[in-house]
């Protein structure tokens, strides 16, 4: 397949975070999250484990060819809704948030026909809800916000999606309903194959509580430890020593009194521990990436004292923030994905308020525009990594507000 974009179909995208507030626009983003503290497929932050850097940025072919499928998600546009790739090969999209109401749909993109088709329906519906792979294939999906506006309700229940049948089943409960929630797989310790569940959020408030699901027994559990304070829209990463990394968000809901400190969860105590060494800014909603050599690389995020450019290095070896590149403008609100190569992509977002069709590329450590551009200025991407090395973008929002967006494939 030669580089470029192909689209695929429609599929709406608003622009909403943990908090339900009214539609705004880009222009107002400064108090938007983007989804950013939504886990929707927070695996290449948390799961995408070490990556060689290097690969040099390819070009970009001006045309977008027709993919001709129309993907039917819904007559409303959405956002909130989590995808992931399944081991063999298709895309899970499950849930997500039209203009009025939390969607329960679920559906399965083949990526080799390019064409959509309706999975199981979630009940109760559900937005900003964890879609976690487990190591036997199937998906662990899990809380969520199932009403919006002002009669609010988050859930606890939760389903395990199985690939071989295309059928959810119950399975146990979290201990509280919870939404925007960080979830990983553990990779080392007692606790290895279990999923670590962190940081979500209740309505305006937010469990400090840790909490493990065990796929072996399809059950929750409390370990009996918590994170020392909120840590709203924080960056959640999972480290190759088997840590977890919880760096910056803020104190209080909405985006306030942002955060420069981090802790790190012990895999095999579970254990909370403060880093001493602290970022050089407070950062809040921010993606983040392991690179090739162990270290994590920090992402500008959307913070409420302006935009940023220069990104930040957490070495684990030494438990310490340094410098890292600086981007070519400061922007946020972007889509964000690691390749298989050690390069991160970031599409679109805002710079000076206005929405941008611009991509970056982070490769070598450094970070420059990359040739080529999307068809549409779009916020608030939500980029995904498929088998193939190209990626999938799910929709976006335009300058003016909502839009029906369409999926879009991106050859790198």
């Amino acid at each position: 397949m030669s580089r470029g974009l192909l689209v695929l179909g429609f599929l709406g995208l608003s622009l909403a975070g943990c908090e339900d507030a009214p539609a705004r626009t880009p222009a107002d983003a400064g108090a938007v999250e983007a989804d950013a503290g939504a886990p929707a497929d927070a695996g290449p932050a948390a799961d995408a484990g070490p990556a060689p850097d290097g690969g040099a940025a390819g070009g970009m072919d001006a045309a977008v060819r027709d993919g001709g499928q129309p993907m039917g998600v819904g007559p409303e546009p959405i956002s909130g809704q989590t995808v992931t790739v399944l081991p063999d090969g298709r895309v899970l999209i499950t849930g997500g948030q039209g203009t009025t109401t939390s969607q329960g749909e679920t559906w399965l993109l083949d990526l080799n026909t390019l064409t959509f088709s309706p999975g199981p329906a979630l009940s109760p519906p559900r937005r900003n809800h964890s879609a976690t792979l487990l190591p036997n294939g199937k998906v662990l999906i899990a809380g969520g916000v199932e009403v919006v506006g002002p009669n609010r309700t988050d859930t606890e229940t939760a389903f395990l999606f199985d690939p071989a049948s295309d059928t959810l089943t119950p399975t146990g409960s979290l201990a509280e309903a919870q939404c925007c929630h960080f979830t990983t797989v553990l990779s080392t310790g007692p606790h290895a194959g279990k999923v670590l569940i962190v940081g979500g959020g209740q309505g305006s408030s937010r469990i400090l509580e840790l909490e493990l699901y065990d796929p072996a027994a399809e059950a929750f559990s409390r370990p009996g430890t918590a994170l020392p304070g909120l840590r709203d829209s924080a960056a959640y990463v999972a480290l190759p020593d088997g840590r977890v990394l919880v760096a910056g968000g803020s104190a209080r809901a909405g985006g306030f009194d942002q955060q420069d400190t981090a802790v790190t969860i012990d895999p095999m105590t579970l254990a909370v521990e403060p880093v001493a060494s602290t970022m050089s800014k407070t950062r809040r909603a921010m993606p983040a990436f392991v690179r090739g050599d162990g270290t994590v690389l920090i992402f500008p995020g959307n913070n409420r004292d302006g935009d940023h450019a220069d990104c930040e290095i957490f070495d684990p070896a030494t438990d310490t923030f340094s410098p890292g590149p600086t981007l070519p403008a400061a922007r946020q609100l972007y889509g964000s994905v690691q390749l298989e190569d050690g390069r991160i992509f970031l599409f679109g977002g805002l710079i000076d308020n206005s929405v941008v069709d611009t991509i970056d590329v982070y490769s070598g450590g450094s970070v420059a525009a990359f040739p080529g551009q999307l068809e549409l200025a779009l916020a608030g991407v939500r980029a995904t990594r498929l088998p193939d090395g190209s990626v999938l973008l799910m929709s976006g929002q335009v300058q003016t507000g909502f839009i029906a967006g369409q999926a879009r494939i991106f050859y790198p």
